[in-house]
C-alpha cells in the first residue's frame, strides 16, 4: 500500500520518507550522530539543568572563597587593625573615613549584608612606601574562620617612596556566625 499524501518539508510522497535512499533531514548536521548519542546528550542536559543549584562556599581544604573589594596604599586608616564588617552603616562609615582626602569620593562598592560580610586588614600609617598587606587565605574550621594575613616590609637595599602610606586590603565573603581569627605573617 502506497500513501500519496505529501510531506510538507520535501513535497514527496510519505512512502518515500521511509525509504533507505532518502531522508528529509539528511542535510542536517545533527543527524550524522547516532540516535543513542543524541538521546544521551539530551538526557544529560535535562538532568544538569534540573539539578538544584547549591551555594558552595568551601572547597575540600576548608578554603573559603573571597573577593577583593579594596586594595590600596593610601586608605587614611592610621591605626593597625583588623575589622569584620557585617552592617551597611559600618561599611559606609569606613568607606567615608578611608576616602576622606579623595575628591570626588569613589562610589561605595555594593555588598549584600544579608548574605555577605567584609573583612578588612589595615597596616596603619607607615613613614615610607614599600609596605603592603594581603589577605592570603581564609579557612573555615568547625569552630572558627582563620584569616591569614601577609605583611610585607621594605627591603634595606631597595628604594622606596618617602610618602606616608596606609596599606589596606578589604575582601567580601559569605556571612558566617563563627569567630574570626587573624594570623599575621611578616615577610
Amino acid at each position: 500500500m502506497i500513501l500519496y499524501t505529501e510531506d510538507t518539508l520535501t513535497k514527496r510522497p510519505i512512502a518515500d520518507l521511509f525509504s533507505s535512499t532518502h531522508s528529509p533531514l539528511q542535510n542536517q548536521t545533527f543527524m550524522n550522530y547516532p540516535v543513542p548519542t543524541i538521546i544521551l546528550v539530551v538526557l544529560f542536559l535535562a538532568v544538569t539543568a534540573c539539578s538544584p543549584k547549591q551555594k558552595t562556599k568551601l572547597n575540600k581544604t576548608g578554603q573559603l572563597h573571597f573577593k577583593t573589594i579594596l586594595k590600596e596604599q593610601y586608605s587614611s586608616i592610621q591605626k593597625k587593625q583588623d575589622m569584620i564588617i557585617t552592617k551597611a552603616s559600618a561599611w559606609e562609615s569606613l568607606w567615608e573615613q578611608m576616602h576622606k582626602n579623595v575628591q570626588p569620593m569613589p562610589s561605595l562598592p555594593k555588598v549584600d549584608f544579608s548574605q555577605e560580610m567584609l573583612i578588612g586588614v589595615f597596616m596603619g600609617t607607615k613613614s615610607t612606601g614599600g609596605y603592603d598587606i594581603n589577605i592570603q587565605s581564609i579557612k573555615e574550621t568547625e569552630s572558627e574562620i582563620v584569616v591569614t594575613v601577609k605583611e610585607i616590609f621594605p627591603r634595606n637595599t631597595g628604594f622606596v617612596s618617602t610618602a606616608l602610606t596606609q596599606p589596606t586590603h578589604v575582601v567580601k565573603l559569605l556571612t558566617s556566625k563563627k569567630k574570626v581569627v587573624f594570623v599575621r605573617k611578616a615577610k
